[in-house]
C-alpha cells in the first residue's frame, strides 16, 4: 500500500515513479540521473539505516503499540523523506539566498 500510496504520490507532482530509461535494474550503480530511479543504487543503505532510526524511534514512542505498526510508521516516514529531496535544491538554494539578509538585518 505504501508503494503504490509513493507512485501515486511521485506521478501526482509530475514526477516519474521508475527510470524512464526503459530498464528496471536491479542494481544502478553509476552515479547520475538515473540514482533513486531503479530498485537499488548507492543511497540504499542510508535508507536502511534511516528504517532502522525511524523504528527505534517508534519503539520509545510507541511501546503499546504493535511491531507492525511501528514498522509501517518507519517505512512511511522514509517514503515521505524522499518527497522532501525532490525539491532539495531549491529549498538549499531559497535558505542560502536569504540567510545573507537576515544577517544583514541583525548588524
Amino acid at each position: 500500500v505504501i508503494l503504490a500510496l509513493t507512485a501515486g504520490v511521485l506521478l501526482w507532482m509530475g514526477r516519474n515513479p521508475i527510470c524512464t530509461c526503459g530498464t528496471i535494474e536491479l542494481w544502478h550503480g553509476a552515479l547520475d540521473a538515473g540514482n533513486s530511479q531503479h530498485i537499488a543504487d548507492w543511497y540504499m543503505p542510508s535508507h536502511i539505516i534511516h528504517g532502522f532510526l525511524f523504528y527505534g524511534l517508534g519503539w520509545l514512542a510507541m511501546r503499546s503499540r504493535p511491531p507492525g505498526e511501528r514498522l509501517i510508521l518507519a517505512v512511511a516516514i522514509e517514503a515521505l523523506d524522499g518527497f522532501s529531496k525532490i525539491d532539495s535544491d531549491a529549498a538549499f538554494g531559497t535558505i542560502f539566498s536569504v540567510l545573507p539578509a537576515l544577517r544583514a538585518d541583525e548588524m
